[in-house]
């Protein structure tokens, strides 16, 4: 008989041990026990292999699987074809968890005819975040609700529980309908975005629990922070995704546009790659005045939007955003 009610899905490439450590300890800790940790090892070294070997061997739930380096949402997609849990749950390799996370989502899941439980994440550089128990504020929402709040991700003012999750971390999903979706190995930017998505796209109900129960441990090494030309590309190409989803215009992802579009001028103003600052204006102006772009530039989008987002979106239709980045150039 299975009793494994949580399956915690962790992708792991070459990762701070550190910070890996403190990741392991936040799960081993919990006061729910009835889950199994399945670390998929993605190409890592060999150095990096023996030391989640020995890490498993400390406690049999927590379950380590080598491949060659293929991506992280491979990696996710064989996770979840392992899964034996009633529930699946994703983790980061880097970042750590409340020791009452596993508890209080499975309480809400179990007591609720849901699909999914969605709590709160704050995004810190510490390793000692205090989280804050709060398990009584319960809510349901709407799949609209959740794909909304996908699309928008960090691009807003974050409650006083943090961001609520718009990728899989910090949400308690159903192991039978997740199985069913799959991560798309071929984006690279979003595809946990992405993949949220199409979740929300077949849930029929969600619970929200509104308290902290995840540290997103800021890596200013990430994918998301590399000043890169081939991101341009990227992020375009998992932008052209979301919108292929949508059923009509959407403000948060005119939103969530902008947000990639501030990105990309970043990465063209301060990358290596490119010699001048014309040279880079002009990099700018081609790639920024191509259709997919100019979703934000739409009259009325950003009336809910927050302030500051209001400000970036009038200096981007004004061509003066990028020059906002010019004094990290070197």
């Amino acid at each position: 008989m299975n009793d494994v009610k949580i399956s915690i899905i962790i992708p792991y490439y070459n990762v701070n041990k550190a910070y890996f450590d403190q990741c392991f300890k936040s799960i081993r800790v919990q006061s729910f026990i009835d889950y199994e940790v399945i670390i998929v090892n993605d190409g890592s070294s060999e150095e990096y292999k023996k030391y989640l070997d020995a890490i498993s061997l400390t406690d049999t739930r927590f379950k380590v699987f080598h491949q060659e380096n293929r991506g992280v949402s491979n990696a996710r997609n064989k996770a979840l074809s392992l899964a034996i849990g009633k529930t699946i749950c994703f983790v980061d390799a880097d970042d750590y968890v409340a020791p009452w996370m596993l508890r209080d989502l499975w309480n809400v899941y179990s007591h609720h005819d849901v699909d999914a439980v969605v709590s709160c994440y704050k995004a810190t550089d510490r390793d000692d975040m205090c989280f804050v128990h709060n398990d009584n504020v319960i809510q349901m929402m709407s799949s609209e609700q959740l794909k909304n709040i996908s699309i928008i991700g960090m691009n807003c003012n974050p409650g006083n529980n943090g961001y609520i999750s718009a990728g899989p971390v910090a949400v308690l999903f159903s192991t039978e309908l997740a199985k069913k979706i799959k991560f798309s190995p071929e984006i690279k930017y979003m595809e946990d975005v992405i993949w949220n998505y199409k979740y929300y796209c077949n849930c029929k109900n969600i619970a929200f629990l509104n308290e902290c129960i995840y540290a997103y441990r800021q890596n200013n090494v990430s994918a998301t922070h590399t000043y890169k030309l081939d991101i341009l590309k990227e992020r375009e190409k998992s932008l052209a995704v979301i919108n292929n989803l949508l059923t009509c215009d959407n403000e948060w992802y005119a939103l969530r546009v902008l947000a990639n579009y501030a990105v990309c001028c970043k990465c063209i103003m301060q990358t290596n790659e490119i010699e001048g600052f014309f040279n880079r204006l002009k990099i700018v102006k081609n790639f920024g005045n191509k259709g997919l772009w100019n979703s934000y530039k739409k009259r009325g989008i950003a009336r809910n939007w927050d302030r500051k987002y209001k400000i970036k979106r009038i200096l981007a239709v004004l061509g003066i955003l990028p020059l906002l980045y010019l004094k990290k150039v070197k």
